[in-house]
């Protein structure tokens, strides 16, 4: 049996425990090959596994893709409803603007439209975002294709 030294820092000792050899961490070491230890097995299961986890990866990331267009979708909602109705604020104030034509009135027009112009550039900014996740999509989906109509080197998969 293997002598090992464990140092047990609350008490501030050294106690040795004893292991037979075989043994690693508490538990038994394999001591024949298995059939998972051929280089053929390693080739082909290796090949396999990396196409599921590429194939994992991009179904992953097309969930996230889609959680984020609906996240930017109703976003893209909630400004265009905002947008019009600043373009209403606007527009009244652009018409108290004209009767009035007073610096306050004045000042409320620009301010209105300074709201409603940043609104719109929002919106667009939306917009971007939504077809920049959609060709990013449909570029996942055409490499998920891609690895789900491989061939595959074995043959009861």
């Amino acid at each position: 049996m293997a002598e090992h030294r464990q140092h047990d820092y609350r008490l501030g000792t050294v106690r040795a425990t004893h292991r037979a050899p075989g043994y690693a961490h508490g538990r038994r070491a394999r001591l024949t090959p298995s059939r998972h230890d051929s280089e053929a097995f390693h080739h082909t299961t290796g090949s396999i596994t990396a196409t599921t986890r590429q194939t994992n990866k991009v179904r992953e990331r097309l969930t996230r893709i889609q959680d984020e267009l609906r996240r930017v979708r109703a976003t893209e909602r909630v400004l265009g409803d905002q947008v019009a109705h600043l373009d209403e604020v606007a527009s009244d104030a652009e018409t108290r603007k004209l009767v009035a034509q007073t610096p306050l009135a004045d000042r409320e027009w620009r301010d209105a439209r300074t709201d409603l112009d940043r609104h719109r550039a929002l919106l667009e900014d939306a917009k971007r975002e939504i077809d920049d996740l959609l060709s990013e999509r449909d570029r996942l989906l055409d490499r998920l294709f891609e690895l789900e109509t491989a061939p595959r080197r074995r043959d009861d998969t």
